[in-house]
């Protein structure tokens, strides 16, 4: 008898970065197997542009096939989302979510996952689950109270934050399993009230069959449009307020004499506007923009650079694990990332030596140098270091296997 699964989660696939990517991947390797039904409850595609995608609509709809059903539910997108519009956000999709949840309480559910952000569906969530006798299971992508602070959306004395975060803690005791994606997140887990064998680190995957090294630069630039023929540096990504992304601005119009170095920024969000018209008021010739290619383009995108930036501000490296970095490694990329000490990015870098160029957040002079010594350096075609660790502890396959057994447990 197949078991159904229920999957509640505002982002989901078709997005192909951040949480809506792993979601759709965890989704699709349940559906393979005749074991599961999942259902998803959802909302419209709309990360990161903050609009929705072209073929939906910000309104209910339900999609079936054999082994799934996707429901989606409207939300508040804003155009420019500050911390209340995102507030708002989040909490309509708690509100519209909550009726065709109501919905499912008469199917059987052996397990429903929640995936955060965000966490304002996780008292509807909890109370279904509880009331249903399934499986309660919370899956933390990001911290959203302390990337707040650490964006000094809030500050940490304020009483609305001590309420919050006192009203998280509360729910993730409640979870019969809490996983997160980073070994230091999973001590912030043990911190925040959840026991040690209720903690589970589930860390974002990569499908080493699809991310491996293509040497042929050229091939893999002209597939998705990048007409360099010097060294590129490569951000891909969302663009928003978290990546710092004005230092790539400013480090392209200092190395703009230098014509073997392009610089091309890959992605949607809420700052690309922004950084677009900054850019032409600096006139960076040497700088240049282009949406998300398809997941399918995507080990061609990350082939193409000689060069990835991995950028982070200060304060949210220890709430927040870059998951695009997992590709990169796969590939056998090069990546400056910039991170803080006492975060899971510093270990990391500390235990594997080479996996990546370290620099310390905000220090433009440390990113325009390590550019300037990787792209005057012959770098070999793979960092065999990355392609190793991405081989060993990042397959797909292997970790949604064991994450596949806590759920049956």
């Amino acid at each position: 008898m197949k078991k159904n699964v229920l999957i509640y989660s505002l982002n989901y696939s078709p997005e192909t970065t951040g949480v809506g990517r792993y979601v759709g991947q965890m989704t699709e390797y349940l559906c393979e197997s005749d074991n599961y039904h999942v259902t998803v409850l959802t909302a419209p595609p709309y990360y990161p542009a903050w609009e929705v995608y072209p073929g939906y609509e910000n309104k209910y709809s339900v999609v079936k096939s054999k082994n799934l059903k996707v429901i989606r539910c409207p939300i508040y997108i804003p155009k420019q989302p500050g911390t209340l519009k995102r507030i708002l956000h989040l909490v309509t999709f708690a509100l519209s979510s909550f009726v065709p949840l109501a919905g499912l309480f008469f199917r059987k559910n052996t397990c429903v996952l929640v995936i955060a952000p965000t966490l304002t569906i996780a008292p509807s969530a909890l109370i279904f689950g509880k009331l249903k006798g399934a499986k309660t299971m919370l899956h933390i992508q990001d911290f959203e109270l302390d990337a707040m602070v650490g964006l000094n959306f809030r500050e940490s004395q304020n009483r609305g934050f001590a309420l919050a975060s006192l009203i998280e803690k509360f729910l993730l005791r409640r979870f019969d399993i809490v996983s997160t994606i980073s070994n230091r997140m999973v001590t912030s887990l043990h911190n925040k009230g959840v026991s040690r064998q209720n903690a589970v680190f589930f860390p974002n995957w990569v499908d080493t069959s699809k991310f491996f090294p293509i040497e042929d630069k050229k091939q893999c630039r002209y597939k998705v449009g990048i007409k360099s023929t010097g060294k590129v540096v490569l951000y891909s990504g969302n663009i928003g307020k978290k990546q710092g992304l004005e230092f790539v601005l400013e480090v392209a119009r200092r190395l703009q004499d230098n014509r073997l170095i392009s610089f091309v920024i890959a992605g949607n969000g809420s700052e690309k506007k922004s950084l677009v018209e900054e850019a032409k008021r600096l006139e960076l010739s040497n700088l240049s923009f282009m949406d998300f290619v398809s997941e399918s383009d995507l080990p061609y995108l990350l082939n193409s650079a000689d060069v990835h930036l991995v950028l982070q501000k200060p304060g949210v490296g220890d709430s927040v694990m870059p998951s695009k970095l997992s590709n990169i490694i796969a590939v056998g990329g090069h990546a400056i990332v910039s991170a803080e000490e006492n975060t899971e990015i510093y270990d990391l870098n500390a235990k594997y030596p080479g996996i990546f160029t370290l620099i310390p957040t905000d220090d433009l002079t440390s990113l325009e140098q390590s550019i300037a010594v990787l792209c005057d350096s012959e770098l070999t075609s793979c960092n065999v270091v990355g392609k190793n660790y991405a081989d060993t502890f990042l397959d797909h396959t292997n970790i949604l296997k064991a994450y596949e057994k806590i759920m049956n447990s």
